[in-house]
């Protein structure tokens, strides 16, 4: 017959046509239901599916075309084979980091919006940040510094992630824990009072310049069987631990430690650095000393 081949070609191509316009439809579809879902995975894969359907259906039509005017397509298979495995090995971290990105999808250890620390593989810039994006490939996170970091997927799945926004839906808050240390020589009960007193007032200055501070009562009472709710968010100061020259470089003394809670840990380092200052002004207004390091000088002439 006749311009056979062409007319199966035409067939071919036109059967590769509609199949293209179905799928396409179809996206449409999907991609409307995958915005009423929460998960963002959905979103994800049928973005990568819209890149790669048009790759795929020219790759069949040239085969097929190819087989149509009787080329021998095995050995273009075979090598097809050989081929797919050169570019498997090639695009290893590529997979790796997609199925990761999968999994993170899934899994949802953390979502876009959360503040996290990735403990693992943070180095100059810090683990700290907001997730921005969770992609198949990359995720990116914005740290304190205000620097977009691209971290690979395959990292971030073999990597201890703390996620500071995820408190199952109890919106629960975060204790900050500061450390200072005065001398042996002060009164440490002076110090504990006048340090937490401190902290109190400092506290209640970052709230009134808008910073999410967990709600207290108006006084510091260690009254434990009071029945305000707010009690437990109470600042306090302990003793930490008792250091001495053994210890490594800090300067020996009493180590103390202040608690209060955020309800926004995005907070933390501001209001770390109000409440320090108000602790260090007030320790010096009441002749508290810091500790100093012990410096031995020795003039011993024995040979």
């Amino acid at each position: 017959m006749e311009y056979k081949n062409e007319i199966l070609l035409v067939i071919l191509i036109a059967i590769a046509m509609i199949i293209y316009l179905l799928t396409k439809r179809n996206i449409k579809k999907m991609e409307s239901f995958a915005k009423d879902t929460e998960t963002k995975i959905d979103d994800k894969l049928i973005g990568f599916w819209k890149k790669f359907n048009v790759l795929v259906l020219l790759l069949l039509v040239v085969i097929g075309g190819l087989w149509i005017y009787g080329v021998n397509i095995t050995p273009l298979l075979a090598g097809a084979g050989v081929a797919s495995v050169i570019i498997g090995l090639a695009i290893k971290e590529l997979l790796s980091d997609m199925f990761a990105g999968i999994s993170i999808m899934t899994d949802r250890p953390f979502t876009e919006g959360d503040r996290i620390e990735v403990r693992k593989i943070s180095g100059h810039w810090g683990g700290w940040g907001d997730v921005k994006e969770i992609g198949l490939r990359r995720s990116k996170v914005e740290n304190t510094d205000g620097v977009i970091i691209n971290y690979p997927n395959s990292l971030l799945a073999q990597s201890t992630i703390v996620n500071f926004s995820d408190k199952n839906d109890e919106h629960k808050p975060v204790r900050v824990r500061i450390r200072f240390s005065v001398d042996w020589h002060s009164d440490i009960e002076t110090a504990m009072k006048v340090s937490e007193e401190a902290i109190f007032s400092t506290l209640k200055i970052a709230k009134e310049k808008g910073y999410s501070i967990t709600s207290f009562p108006d006084t510091l009472t260690n009254d434990k069987d009071s029945d305000n709710p707010k009690k437990e968010y109470t600042p306090y100061v302990l003793i930490r631990s008792l250091w001495d020259d053994s210890l490594g470089s800090v300067a020996p003394g009493i180590l103390l430690e202040g608690r209060y809670y955020l309800n926004d840990v995005r907070d933390r380092t501001k209001v770390r650095s109000i409440v320090l200052n108000g602790i260090v002004t007030t320790l010096r207004k009441n002749k508290i000393s810091f500790p100093k390091p012990n410096i031995i000088i020795s003039n011993n002439t024995e040979k």
